[in-house]
């Protein structure tokens, strides 16, 4: 394991070196790979002090997806600030909402780069369809945190800024735990949806949806 370890760094060391079309080739090249110390190699590369390099790693590590997003959710608030911030726009590419928790942390950073990416990430996660869990995870977060998201999140467009603060004002939904809340589905935060609540936890009961364990009502029409 050890040495596997210092040929990567080996690796990374030599890459430093190479020309922009080399660099381009050798992302490229781990891109393709795709397996496990690829993507290891590829979170690496966001830790170099070339803008560029980070650049190609970042768009590979987005094209690579799930598997992606799980290497890179130990790196989120660890390293230097660009390495943070690449991670953060990389986890937002991918709609990561794993990565929330994470993000709202970094949207407190003292560094102001830092900041701006966790905050545009979390806006591109709700904007993948993760209303109720980003919302959610804004309950939680400091005001601050909570108001730069709901200013930032006009620029993606459609409704999710009306959504998420439609969202926020529901403070079942905000408290309930996590296995209570079943869906994310923006169509189902309509304003004054009666069924919303039960749609959204499957309770059943609560702001006029049918209670689930409630018997039929009699009648005595007959048989």
């Amino acid at each position: 394991m050890a040495d596997d370890k210092y040929s990567s760094l080996r690796a990374l060391d030599a890459m430093q070196v190479r020309s922009l079309d080399g660099k381009k080739e050798y992302v490229a090249s781990l891109e393709a790979r795709g397996d496990e110390q690829a993507l290891s190699l590829l979170v690496e590369c966001l830790c170099d002090e070339s803008a560029f390099l980070r650049g190609l790693a970042e768009c590979a590590l987005s094209r690579l997806g799930q598997r992606a997003a799980d290497a890179l959710l130990p790196h989120l608030t660890q390293g230097l600030w660009f390495t943070r911030v690449s991670v953060a726009r990389v986890l937002g590419d991918l709609g990561a909402r794993e990565a929330l928790e994470g993000l709202v942390e970094l949207a407190a950073d003292p560094n102001q780069s830092v900041v701006e990416s966790a905050i545009a990430a979390i806006v591109r996660v709700g904007a993948a369809g993760h209303v109720v869990s980003v919302a959610r995870a804004l309950h939680r977060a400091p005001a601050g945190v909570r108001e730069s998201v709901l200013a930032a999140a006009p620029a993606a467009g459609g409704e999710l800024a009306n959504q998420l603060a439609r969202t926020l004002t529901d403070q079942e939904l905000m408290t309930a735990s996590a296995d209570e809340v079943l869906s994310e589905t923006p169509s189902l935060l309509e304003p004054h949806a009666g069924v919303e609540w039960a749609l959204l936890t499957g309770r059943g009961g609560g702001r006029g949806g049918p209670d689930r364990g409630a018997a039929e009502p009699e009648t005595n029409d007959p048989a």
